[in-house]
């Protein structure tokens, strides 16, 4: 297919602006309890951490409609915060944030997490369904510039390994790029079922001027963990020769979400999100 370049602009569009601080997280140590079991039966149920354990996956929602919503997941093993990452670049583990984790039982999950390099902090406030297989609750993520993303987030449980197959990404997705000034360019980019580029294109919006322009087989996606839908060390390479680096993007299970932080060779680093 011809990607039609009026159609990009008036969507949002894949691609940073020039620019931008780093997007990932570094820093150390967990908390919080263990436990194991499931949630209560009869007429009052109670929840334990042994609910809580195992891999949730999901979007958070911007209370500024303007905004593109992100994936994110936690993986909790033990009673303990394991893994987790967001679309912004977001990304910790014990070893680089500090982890306070609380569920009660009544269901309710606290949770914050705070950068030991002081790149990003995010903290989680929501509430198990009865069914064990969800959560919805509010969001707040602190950026390294001191910007401020609010919202609200839902998770949802992951049956574990091959949850996520490749085949979700197949199609045409449309989005936005932005660095850290939130200077964006909009883009399109196809997939066929093996997660292959078919073609993509980038567009200056302002200018309306097509900034990088991609060919089949310019890249392709491989999951690193299907659990969870991460993809990691994504290179996309353009027909003048630019190359866009993906450290990580995370796809969601219902394969109309793709976010994650990059670096294009020519206009620096940034964010994508990706919708259809």
């Amino acid at each position: 297919m011809t990607f039609s370049r009026l159609a990009l602009l008036l969507t949002v569009g894949v691609l940073a602006s020039c620019g931008g601080g780093g997007l990932t997280s570094t820093g150390g140590n967990a908390g919080s309890g263990s436990g194991s079991g499931s949630g209560g039966s009869g007429g009052g149920l109670s929840f334990s951490m042994g609910d809580l354990n195992g891999d949730w996956t999901g979007e958070l929602i911007p209370d500024n409609r303007a905004l593109i919503k992100r994936n994110v997941y936690i993986r909790v093993a033990n009673g303990q915060l394991t893994d987790s990452a967001e679309g912004g670049g977001g990304d910790w583990d014990p070893s680089n944030a500090s982890i306070q984790l609380d569920f009660n039982t009544q269901g309710f999950l606290d949770l914050a997490i705070e950068s030991m390099l002081d790149d990003e902090d995010m903290s989680l406030e929501g509430t198990m369904n009865v069914a064990l297989n969800q959560i919805n609750g509010t969001v707040r993520i602190l950026h390294a510039d001191g910007t401020m993303f609010e919202g609200t987030f839902e998770l949802r449980r992951s049956t574990g390994a091959g949850h996520f197959t490749i085949g979700l990404a197949e199609g045409v997705w449309q989005g936005q790029g932005s660095n850290s000034r939130d200077r964006f360019r909009v883009a399109a980019i196809e997939f066929d079922r093996d997660g292959v580029v078919v073609e993509a294109e980038v567009v200056n919006p302002g200018s309306s001027n097509t900034v990088h322009s991609y060919s089949s087989g310019a890249g392709s996606l491989v999951f690193a963990d299907d659990a969870i839908g991460r993809i990691d060390n994504v290179v996309i390479t353009g027909d003048d020769g630019s190359t866009l680096t993906f450290d990580f993007l995370l796809i969601n299970d219902a394969g109309t979400l793709i976010s994650g932080p990059g670096v294009d060779s020519t206009l620096g680093e940034g964010r994508v999100e990706l919708t259809r």
